[in-house]
């Protein structure tokens, strides 16, 4: 499993300038066949995610990925608010846990 920890790319996730940039950072770390496991994004560390950002990046990696996107330490309103707009979106590609 390809466990992505949301905090290396900053605290403040806000725009869809810095969601792109850390998509393609992401992109250039990361080889094809480790997209090819099950994918677990850990938000501890993040205190805000915005729409914009969540769908740069987020988006661009469901469109990478076969199965479901697993997400943790959801507990901070901003990253659950983002995460639940992404999964009406995306649908049960999203699994948030609680």
């Amino acid at each position: 499993m390809t466990t992505i920890q949301l905090a290396k790319f900053g605290h403040l996730l806000s725009s869809r300038e810095l969601g792109r940039e850390a998509w393609q950072a992401f992109l250039s770390s990361h080889s094809r066949g480790q997209l090819e496991e099950p994918v677990m994004v850990d938000c501890g560390g993040v205190s805000t995610l915005s729409h914009s950002w969540g769908d740069e990046f987020l988006s661009s990696l469901l469109s990478h990925i076969q199965g479901p996107l697993t997400f943790r330490n959801t507990g901070n309103a901003s990253v659950r608010a983002t995460l639940e707009y992404l999964q009406e979106i995306h649908g049960n590609r999203l699994v948030i846990e609680p």
